[in-house]
């Protein structure tokens, strides 16, 4: 299967004026809403909540569909293929640009929020935090990546996130030193 959007087109130079066309999508796709549970008169379970379905599932050739619980209520999976016949294992995922710009992008939390009570094994959590700087008059945002180590689902435990330490930042249209090497 393959999907392929549209062009953008302006049509307002010629006859007869249309207007604007915007580029269409290549794959949309939409997961099935949950339900809530459905109980008794006295309040007993008859039928347990269903969580809503995930968006997309891409799986590469030879690999195992993931596991249900992952794909509950998840926008986009990926899973690569694993070595076979001499060739590599593939990844989950490869984003690149043809642009000067990001290959990909996290959406940071809303300023204010709390690092999530939920959390798996290799959850990255952006976040806008108020930050003194040196030299500087006042708090500015700056965004923080944290790694959940410790996978939590309150009320049994919450998860457990660690900060990523980087490197001193970078001006835009430089190219790019390497950080400090630490042994």
């Amino acid at each position: 299967m393959k999907g392929q959007g549209g062009d953008a087109l302006n049509l307002s130079t010629g006859f007869p004026n249309l207007g604007v066309i915007a580029a269409g999508l290549g794959v949309f796709g939409i997961g099935g809403r949950g339900a809530p549970a459905s109980t008794e008169n006295d309040g007993s379970i008859k039928f347990p909540a269903l969580p809503p379905g995930a968006g997309v599932i891409g799986v590469a050739g030879g690999a195992s569909p993931p596991d249900p619980s992952l794909a509950q209520a998840t926008g986009v999976i990926g899973r690569g293929s694993p070595a076979a016949n001499g060739f590599d294992p593939g990844r989950g995922g490869v984003f690149g640009s043809d642009g000067n710009i990001a290959q990909a992008q996290l959406m940071p939390a809303p300023g204010g929020a709390a690092l999530p009570e939920v959390g798996r094994f290799g959850d990255l959590y952006m976040a806008i935090i108020e930050t003194e700087l040196p030299g500087k008059n006042g708090a500015e945002p700056m965004a923080y990546l944290f790694l959940c180590v410790v996978a939590g689902s309150p009320p049994s435990t919450k998860a457990q996130w660690a900060p990523f330490i980087l490197g001193a930042t970078q001006s835009g249209g430089n190219l790019p030193l390497a950080p400090p090497i630490f042994t």
